[in-house]
């Protein structure tokens, strides 16, 4: 359901603010969960992942860029009543989010090993790993820069909560008990967190 927006609310900063707020504490707690879970399997894996989520976090960023414009861009056409614009910016933010993701995830796929190197590991098992995590990490560019914009998009038509409950669901119901049953249960260690 939509967050109704009334001019001269007061709560209308609280009702857009916590869900999304909210939202992105899952996310960044999942991960930073993984980050101390990584750190717990050795020396190795917490460096390699640390090198890993910097690279990660780089392109994500990027495309929480694009979700913030696509969320403004979406906005401002739910204000002028013109249901084709909000699609058609919705569109455009998802095709600029797409080439950046896709952009990310050839990058890392085929420059793994030179980007690792920047990070200077000195132990040879860390540029290893890391190299491998970024592999892992180039699959899910488009799934992660999908996730955000179309949350963005639907932050411009004023709904927060459903994008809240799936990421919620998804992080915590579905990812990380997979991540977790990867790891441990299955044996495949850092690769499957």
């Amino acid at each position: 359901p939509q967050v109704p927006i009334v001019r001269g609310d007061p709560t209308l900063l609280l009702k857009l603010g916590i869900p999304l707020g909210l939202q992105l504490a899952a996310e960044f707690i999942v991960f930073s969960t993984c980050g101390v879970l990584a750190t717990r399997l050795g020396a190795v894996e917490g460096n390699a992942h640390q090198i890993a989520l910097h690279c990660t976090t780089l392109s994500f960023m990027a495309a929480v860029g694009v979700s913030g414009a696509t969320a403004a861009r979406v906005g401002e056409a739910v204000g002028m009543q013109h249901r084709d614009l909000q699609r058609v910016r919705a569109r455009a933010g998802f095709l600029l989010t797409m080439a950046l993701m896709v952009g990310s995830a050839l990058i890392f796929g085929l420059f793994a090993e030179p980007i690792v190197a920047l990070f200077d590991p000195k132990a040879p098992a860390v540029r290893t790993v890391a190299i491998d995590l970024l592999g892992i990490a180039a699959f899910f560019q488009l799934f992660d820069g999908t996730q955000v914009l179309v949350s963005g998009a639907l932050r411009g038509v004023g709904d927060v909560r459903f994008p809240f409950v799936l990421t919620t669901i998804a992080y915590w119901g579905v990812g990380f008990p997979v991540a977790i049953a990867l790891c441990f249960g299955a044996g495949l260690g850092l690769q499957g967190l």
